[in-house]
């Protein structure tokens, strides 16, 4: 029995010694993009994957210090660039040629609204506790969700808070005509501020809102419903100015952005105008984490390279790729907090 027992024991130990030998992958993982004239910002972090318990393959990363990828020449090159506030973008937009992010900090303890004007250096503009969910960016001015209410701001330097003392969850925000509208996908309500507070406005047959898109004047709904009995995923187009009943493209869209060829979802589907309204969505290109549009310039980010359509989305050039940087290291004794 004892040499069985020991026999067994040797058997283990160099498995365990491999174990404890095991590395971790840390590496940029860019997921957002925003463009103003020649100038483009994709926002990052570099992430760490966690180390299994055994002796297989790391499980899901952990978000890290914030990195952004700047091109000065229109996205022919790209520079890597680690800030000083190493939050990291979890939103990112432009407006007026200044820069806009929400930087998170660790945890969704806190969040602040910051500000460049080239995609570099950032200053903090507004901070709050809690977790920021969404940004919108009009010719209005600049609001941000977050579960108690929204910030917003007509120039970046005033910002007013309206609060929302019940709370959302994982809210969203849309500006249309300098109206704030937020919805949450707790229900199918609009909540549409006014200079008194809130007014509810549902939305015929939805029942779950994930995202506010402001198109044409109008403000397209995406989530799910009860359409003649039957549970389906919904984009409505609702407009505000009228009591018109919305009409409805039975689709499902995640965070999906108007382009001059239509309305563009990460699937990589494309909805085609249709006059006021879209067509049925047919695949189109291939999947991607985020887009920004320019006049006729739709810029993709996918997989850690950028590819650009210069005539409206309707066709696009070869992938340039992101000066990604990867690190091999022991889990054990990966990178410190940066200095």
């Amino acid at each position: 029995m004892r040499t069985r027992l020991l026999a067994s024991l040797l058997a283990v130990a160099p498995l365990t010694a491999a174990c404890t030998e095991q590395t971790v992958t840390t590496s940029d993982a860019a997921r957002l993009i925003a463009a103003s004239g020649s100038r483009v910002v994709v926002a990052a972090s570099s992430e760490t994957e966690q180390p299994s318990l055994g002796c297989g393959g790391g499980g899901d990363p952990a978000l890290g210090p914030s990195v952004l990828f700047v091109s000065d020449d229109g996205g022919a090159h790209y520079d890597r660039v680690e800030p000083a506030d190493a939050r990291p973008l979890v939103r990112i937009g432009v407006k007026d040629g200044v820069f806009y992010g929400i930087a998170q900090a660790g945890g969704g303890s806190a969040f602040a609204i910051v500000r460049s004007a080239d995609g570099r250096s950032w200053t903090e503009l507004v901070a709050k506790t809690g977790t920021a969910n969404d940004l919108s960016i009009s010719a209005s001015g600049v609001a941000v969700a977050y579960s108690q209410g929204v910030l917003s701001s007509t120039d970046g330097a005033t910002w007013t808070d309206r609060a929302f003392p019940q709370g959302l969850w994982a809210p969203s925000v849309a500006q249309v005509g300098g109206t704030i509208v937020l919805a949450s996908p707790e229900d199918g309500v609009l909540q549409i501020a006014t200079e008194t507070g809130w007014t509810r406005r549902p939305v015929a047959a939805m029942q779950s809102i994930w995202e506010l898109i402001p198109a044409e004047g109008a403000l397209l709904v995406t989530g799910n419903g009860q359409f003649d009995g039957d549970a389906r995923q919904a984009i409505a187009r609702v407009d505000l100015g009228s009591d018109a009943p919305p009409s409805y493209l039975y689709a499902s869209m995640v965070r999906p952005v108007v382009t001059p060829a239509g309305l563009l979802d990460t699937s990589g589907q494309l909805a085609p105008f249709e006059g006021a309204a879209f067509g049925s969505l047919v695949p189109f290109v291939d999947p991607f984490q985020s887009a920004t549009v320019t006049g006729q310039t739709v810029q993709l980010l996918r997989d850690g390279s950028v590819t650009i359509s210069t005539d409206g989305g309707k066709t696009f050039g070869a992938p340039v790729a992101l000066p990604i940087q990867s690190v091999e290291h022991p889990y054990d004794d990966g990178p410190g907090p940066r200095s």
